[in-house]
């Protein structure tokens, strides 16, 4: 069976197309911009081909005067070319001259909310997997500090809740005199995301199996956390999330780099880079490379 996610995107293409035929535009290019939502934080949908529907669906957008809708259909779309390396700025489409820091600071002058919360989320999910922690620490805090709107329970939003564990793990690891504030965010995130696969097991836990791995890792219980990566390295497999079999490859590496694993480590790494390479994420390619390259050296 295909993904649950994945399943839903023929279901915003058919909303689509009856948008169209019963004359209701703003229908029609919502259902765009969940399609675009799905594909690039929900199924893992390979990125190569992504980048040119989902612009084609920002250009519907504004030719249908839906601008509202086709900015965030951009924001999509920027995502997209950013994982695949691509260095182009779209927001120009939308005010000359812009860029996605200067949109975030008018959408924040003029208070319009969800669409602060969606370049938040896009910018956190970019850093994290570019291993951009600060920026990305920097995104979670301005995206609490706004006011929860009627997209908070969106596709974007749940994932970005377990980017907030990841995240939230990676910085108690460092023991620093703010680890009980962050152990308490991952723990909150963790949670949320073991409630949620009680719903869709499906969609959600190799996500709650991938945090509860990393609280582990936090907290030296080694035994879970070993059972805890593979579980979510299977689930991630299982129901074709080959981004996320990719991210939870790679966060096992950390974990076995700091057991002295050197070997092992790097054939998840090399498995990792893999997985990336065929969701199309060339910028996440060429990071993982660089890792390997530190860590071969010390291969035995």
């Amino acid at each position: 069976a295909p993904s649950k996610f994945l399943a839903s995107l023929s279901k915003h293409l058919e909303g689509y197309d009856a948008g169209v035929m019963s004359g209701d535009t703003e229908y029609a290019i919502s259902n765009l911009l969940q399609y675009a939502l799905v594909a690039i934080y929900g199924s893992g949908e390979r990125l190569n081909g992504l980048a040119s529907t989902i612009e084609s669906y920002s250009k519907r957008a504004l030719q249908c005067n839906q601008a509202v809708v086709g900015k965030f259909i951009l924001i999509a779309l920027q995502l997209v070319l950013d994982l695949r390396g691509i260095d182009r700025n779209v927001y120009p489409i939308l005010y000359e001259g812009s860029t996605e820091d200067s949109v975030l600071a008018t959408a924040q002058r003029k208070n319009d909310i969800q669409f602060c919360r969606a370049i938040c989320i896009k910018k956190k999910y970019k850093a994290f997997l570019l291993g951009n922690m600060t920026v990305a620490a920097e995104m979670y805090e301005l995206y609490q500090k706004l006011p929860v709107g009627s997209n908070a329970i969106g596709i974007s939003h749940m994932v970005g809740k377990f980017i907030d564990g990841l995240i939230a793990f990676y910085f108690a690891r460092k023991r620093d005199d703010d680890e009980k504030k962050w152990t308490k965010i991952g723990m909150a995130a963790m949670n949320d995301l073991r409630n949620w696969s009680t719903k869709s097991l499906w969609n959600f836990s190799n996500k709650a199996d991938l945090l509860e791995a990393e609280y582990a890792f936090l907290k030296g219980m080694h035994e879970d956390a070993v059972t805890s990566y593979n579980s979510s390295i299977k689930n991630a497999r299982d129901h074709r999330f080959i981004h996320e079999e990719g991210l939870a490859y790679e966060k096992y590496a950390t974990y076995l780099l700091r057991q002295n694993k050197h070997d092992e480590a790097l054939n998840h790494l090399i498995t990792a880079k893999r997985c990336y390479s065929w969701w199309g994420s060339d910028a996440l390619v060429a990071r993982v490379d660089e890792a390997i390259a530190v860590l071969l050296p010390l291969c035995g």
